[in-house]
């Protein structure tokens, strides 16, 4: 029989992830997202079009807004996931911050269609939502995929084997960041 109603952490009091603060945990997690995202937009790049490209550039946005809003989070909802199994703290944590990410869209979009005001009867404008409608496509996936991994990442790297290989991985993912992006800038002449 399954307990869903776990009453002691999943984690042994010994590991390092339950005996950091709210700040320690935000941060932590701000950089697990960075280096999932520089990797997971040149790894998306190359599948999508076999090189640098301007995809890469919306990928900047990934890595420069995504990790801050998961930094956020983290700080807010970060001692109280602490009470779940790792990988169910990355499946909740990926779902809080996709739902913030949509709850941001959708407020962008609302607002900028107000900040518009209302269509001349000789343009045909789009919906308040029609925004959200391409930030779902966007940034559906990747706001969920990046957190997850993210998050996982930030709660194995304190780890034994994690001090010895994280540091390593985040170092190689912001070279191969920084050379596709300066690859994709020079090949499309910005």
């Amino acid at each position: 029989m399954v307990d869903l109603h776990q009453g002691a952490p999943a984690l042994p009091e010994t590991h390092p992830w339950m005996s950091y603060s709210r700040w320690g945990t935000a941060w932590r997690a701000w950089l697990g997202v960075v280096v999932t995202a520089m990797i997971g937009s040149v790894a998306g790049s190359l599948v999508i079009s076999g090189g640098p490209n301007p995809m890469l550039m919306y990928a900047v946005t990934l890595v420069g807004i995504l990790p801050v809003i998961c930094g956020a989070l983290a700080a807010v909802f970060g001692p109280w996931l602490r009470r779940f199994y790792p990988f169910s703290q990355s499946l909740i944590f990926a779902g809080i911050t996709t739902g913030a990410v949509w709850i941001l869209l959708a407020t962008v979009s609302v607002a900028e269609s107000i900040l518009r005001g209302p269509c001349p009867p000789d343009v045909l404008c789009s919906d308040p939502l029609g925004g959200l409608y391409w930030g779902v496509i966007l940034f559906g996936l990747p706001a969920f995929l990046f957190p997850c991994v993210g998050f996982g990442l930030a709660i194995w790297a304190p780890t034994r084997r994690g001090q010895k290989w994280f540091w390593p991985v985040a170092a190689g993912a912001i070279v191969v960041f920084g050379t596709f992006l300066a690859f994709a800038l020079l090949h499309n002449g910005l």
